[in-house]
Order: structure tokens, then C-alpha cells, then sequence
């Protein structure tokens, strides 16, 4: 299971989505796309807090995966598509989507904007 930035940030502030969240990761081996270094940095520092704990966290919890050139072009070639028909998609979606897919990972989220992908699993 990879979990997407938005469902780490539901983790980690524990809320009902988040507590929903940790039941799927005590169900088998979790893993993190390198893109949530970034974003969960981003909602730190706005947040006015410290990226770092929460990093290590993510880190205890679940393997990082790296971004690699054939996972980031097909990441590429999906924004293009998928904004079409969808205004907030943006590249580090793809990006996420597409490192779930090559690792043949459903994709833990709460973003809406994933909605009708194949193995997007949207946590209400």
C-alpha cells in the first residue's frame, strides 16, 4: 500500500481519517513515494512546524520509494492526460499514481482527485 501525502497528513495529525489510515497500515508492508519528502515538508513549514518529526515518522513506518526517469515520463504523459478532465491534478499526483503503479501498489489517499483510478483507494 502507498500511501499518498494527504493520507500521511491524516496520519499524522490523527484524525478519523487518519485513524482509518493506521487500520491499513497494520495490514502489510507500507511505502512512501520520495515526492511525499517534499510535500509533507511544504505542510510543516505552512503549518509552522518542524518537517523533521514527522519525516522520521514516515520513515519508521514505511519504505520510501524512489523517483526513477521511466516512473517520472510516465508521470509526465498521465498529468497531461488526466488535466484535461481534471483541473486540480497536478504533477506530483502523477508522479504519486504512477510510482504506485510501477510497484504494482494500491494507492491509500483522501484526495478526491484521484477518484476512478485503478487501485485508488479514497478514504472518507
Amino acid at each position: 500500500m502507498l500511501l499518498d501525502s494527504s493520507a500521511w497528513i491524516e496520519y499524522f495529525l490523527a484524525t478519523a481519517k487518519g485513524k482509518k489510515i493506521l487500520q491499513w497500515l497494520t495490514g502489510g508492508p507500507a511505502y512512501a513515494s520520495a515526492i511525499s519528502y517534499a510535500e509533507i515538508t511544504r505542510w510543516a513549514l505552512r503549518s509552522g512546524q518542524s518537517p523533521e518529526p514527522f519525516i522520521h515518522q514516515m520513515e519508521k513506518v514505511a519504505r520510501v520509494l524512489p523517483m526513477e526517469k521511466n516512473t517520472l515520463v510516465a508521470a509526465g504523459y498521465m498529468t497531461a492526460d488526466r488535466k484535461k478532465t481534471h483541473e486540480k491534478w497536478g504533477l506530483a499526483d502523477g508522479i504519486m499514481y504512477a510510482t504506485a503503479r510501477k510497484h504494482g501498489l494500491e494507492l491509500l489517499t483522501v484526495d478526491h482527485d484521484f477518484k476512478g483510478l485503478e487501485n485508488a483507494i479514497i478514504i472518507e
